[in-house]
């Protein structure tokens, strides 16, 4: 018969970063996404099994809800993540929340989600590519979808450009100027967007607003990634009124093969331009700028099923990986 688990918070952020670790995620960037707590499932004989982190004082708005997040979510087992999970709904009803989220690493600016559908092609970089067994712990723990998520893969790029001369023929009526992003002075453009990002993604599910301190370090590490000519930014009046934020996959370096592939992160429309062709003008200038650097693919990343960005990738591109937000209803104590 197996050992029980016991369920209680960490004596060492090492050890809780450490177990299913992935490059990057330490100690340090656990407590760095300010967690409300933490808490694991230990094994009498193997140690950790299971850990998660707590938000409930700082969590993302929903409508008719005091939500609490789950995040920093792995476990071995579907046992140890049911446990687990179970003992974090009592958590935050204990401290009031009416709905648990998860797995998110307290907001939609960080990872968040989880695979539970895919195609044969391995993950791509910046992927949440976490093991598809885990949506079945929350499953089996009562969780439900909250909001549906895809990526998606075009064909081989097509090196005709009629589509964006005509976009941008349309744009030049409107007086929108499209230009690639200055790699040369990345800090500065990324001051130049943010505000952009804030407008475009207000109405998003969970949005919760950032400084620009924040966004900036989110962003800046990306640098030694990008190639000219991949991220566009679209202007008014000298303004930002949209962008698209691309690079190359180096995964597929990391396994030995080419790199044809470019990961389209990020495409963003200022509300008061949508429906007159930015969208998918910024993408045609991606792809085509992708296609004559070489590339064959694009990937449209983690794209919430049925939004603006949805629409549009819809023309170009098929969906090959598919992800979930859970969330589970529970009452206060």
């Amino acid at each position: 018969m197996p050992k029980p688990l016991h369920i209680q918070a960490p004596d060492d952020l090492s050890a809780f970063a450490a177990f299913c670790a992935k490059p990057g995620f330490t100690a340090g960037t656990v407590v760095g996404h300010r967690p409300d707590g933490h808490l694991v499932a230990l094994d009498p004989d193997r140690g950790i099994t299971a850990r998660c982190s707590l938000w409930w004082r700082s969590a993302p708005p929903l409508p008719a809800h005091r939500p609490g997040v789950i995040g920093h979510y792995a476990a071995g087992s579907s046992a140890a993540g049911s446990a687990l999970l179970a003992a974090a709904c009592r958590d935050l009803a204990a401290r009031g929340c009416t709905l648990a989220l998860g797995p998110m690493d307290g907001s939609t600016w960080r990872s968040y989600r989880l695979v539970t559908g895919t195609s044969p092609r391995p993950a791509f970089f910046l992927e949440p590519d976490s093991p598809q067994d885990w949506a079945g712990h929350f499953q089996v723990s009562g969780f439900k979808p909250l909001a549906s998520y895809f990526s998606a893969l075009t064909g081989r790029l097509d090196a005709s450009t009629s589509a964006a001369l005509q976009h941008n023929r349309q744009l030049t009526r409107h007086g929108i100027r499209l230009r690639p992003l200055d790699l040369e002075n990345f800090a500065g453009e990324v001051r130049h967007i943010f505000p952009l990002c804030l407008e475009s993604f207000k109405d998003n599910l969970l949005f919760t607003p950032v400084t620009e301190e924040g966004f900036a370090a989110m962003q800046l590490p990306l640098r030694p990634y990008l190639v000219p000519g991949l991220s566009w930014v679209a202007e008014h009046r000298k303004t930002a009124i949209g962008f698209v934020f691309a690079f190359p996959d180096i995964l597929q370096a990391q396994r030995g093969e080419p790199i044809n592939t470019v990961i389209l992160k990020t495409l963003a429309v200022a509300p008061d331009f949508r429906g007159i062709g930015l969208g998918h003008a910024l993408l045609a200038a991606c792809h085509q700028s992708a296609h004559g650097l070489g590339y064959h693919h694009v990937i449209h990343a983690l794209i919430r099923e049925g939004n603006f960005s949805g629409r549009i990738s819809a023309h170009y591109a098929r969906p090959i990986r598919f992800y979930t937000l859970f969330a589970k209803e529970i009452r206060p104590t």
